[in-house]
């Protein structure tokens, strides 16, 4: 009992100095982002396909054909990483599929009809290759698999958008950056915000409102000259 203050009550901490990160896609990056996009690819169609449906990687992931019927996706499991440590301590990780995280991120998603074709040629492709490939394809029905029908790793999409955005000469990205694209695109177009709630599968409309309605800066110049016919 040597100590009779507590010094520690004196000491003030420095203010953390927030980095502020653009991490939408702007129109024209988005624009230029897509046109560099090799559909032929699989997770360059995944990405395309994030662009259009605001999917989370889990969930679009899991997409099997079952899924998709009259152009529109139903979302209702996911696959999830999981870490396992063997006796040795050595620690892998596997995708497991489970359900939606929460009953509001179960959802229909309408898909824009020019995406459709896209997808449907890109079937006729992956039967091709499960007829090619009998014995070792294990086809899970996955809309987007690896090349013996495996679900995509997650590193492979994150991996992939950082490698094109260095291609095109913009800002840094992120696979989630595309799914607040989405929802930033939808805000742009005058989407009530209860519709993109349901669309994102989000259970309060704060996440949406906080999170995923940023407004470009180009927007908020051209809605404030609307001010211009007041005076």
């Amino acid at each position: 009992e040597f100590l009779f203050k507590n010094y520690c009550k004196g000491v003030k901490l420095p203010k953390q100095i927030k980095v502020k990160k653009n991490i939408v896609f702007s129109f024209e990056e988005q624009t230029k982002f897509i046109e560099y996009l090799n559909l032929e690819n699989t997770v360059d169609l995944l990405i395309l396909t994030t662009f259009y449906s605001g999917l989370r990687l889990g969930e679009i992931t899991a997409l099997t054909w079952e899924d998709l019927k009259n152009g529109k996706l139903t979302i209702n499991k996911q696959y999830q990483n999981e870490y396992k440590i063997d006796d040795y301590g050595k620690r892998t990780r596997e995708l497991h599929l489970i359900s939606t995280k929460t009953e509001s991120s179960e959802r229909i998603i309408p898909l824009p009809e020019n995406i459709l074709p896209l997808i449907f040629e890109y079937k006729k492709e992956q039967e091709k290759r499960i007829d090619k490939l009998k014995g070792i394809y294990q086809d899970k029905k996955l809309i987007f698999a690896d090349s013996i029908g495996n679900p995509i790793e997650h590193k492979r999409p994150n991996r992939e958008v950082k490698k094109i955005c260095q291609k095109i000469n913009i800002p840094d990205r992120t696979f989630h950056s595309i799914r607040h694209s989405y929802a930033t695109r939808l805000f742009e177009l005058n989407v009530p915000v209860k519709t993109v709630q349901h669309l994102l599968g989000h259970s309060t409309i704060n996440t949406t409102m906080n999170i995923y309605t940023h407004v470009m800066e180009e927007q908020k110049t051209d809605e404030v000259q609307k001010l211009n016919k007041l005076l």
